[in-house]
């Protein structure tokens, strides 16, 4: 009997946790002037300006074309992407934003695993093309 309390107090728990976090980003959201939350601001800010940088060393790597800098180049594209898709679908759209503040909220819990799995994914891939970019310079400069 006592093992049955303690499994329905740690469900109860587990319930008003994600209550607790619903609630804060739903406020969070409401409040914010970009109606998104601040991390998902600088999350998509971050993926465009690799985006760029990615084309940046695209050109400049252009005098000697490589296939496998071509692909890693495209995957960090796609990637970021996501991303940026993902996030824009998390911001408040309408005018009953307090309710659009809850559905972003909720669909920001439902997508929180894709989003930490696409950010995963496209840090491996920027350290990657780092690498590439600054073994090509070493290259150069000897």
């Amino acid at each position: 009997m006592e093992l049955v309390a303690f499994g329905v107090v740690g469900t109860l728990l587990q319930f008003v946790q994600f209550g607790l976090e619903l609630f804060s980003q739903c406020k969070e959201i409401y409040d914010s002037s970009a109606d998104t939350l601040a991390e998902s601001v600088d999350t998509r800010t971050i993926a465009h300006l690799w985006m760029d940088r990615i084309e940046t060393a695209r050109r400049t790597v252009a005098t000697r074309p490589d296939v496998d800098f071509e692909q890693l180049c495209d995957s960090c594209r796609k990637v970021a992407l996501d991303l940026s898709k993902i996030i824009c679908r998390l911001e408040v759209h309408g005018t009953h934003r307090k309710w659009a503040s809850f559905k972003a909220a909720v669909q920001r819990v439902m997508k929180k695993k894709d989003v930490e799995v696409l950010k995963t994914r496209f840090e491996t891939l920027r350290n990657e093309i780092d690498r590439y970019t600054a073994n090509q310079k070493w290259e150069i400069i000897r």
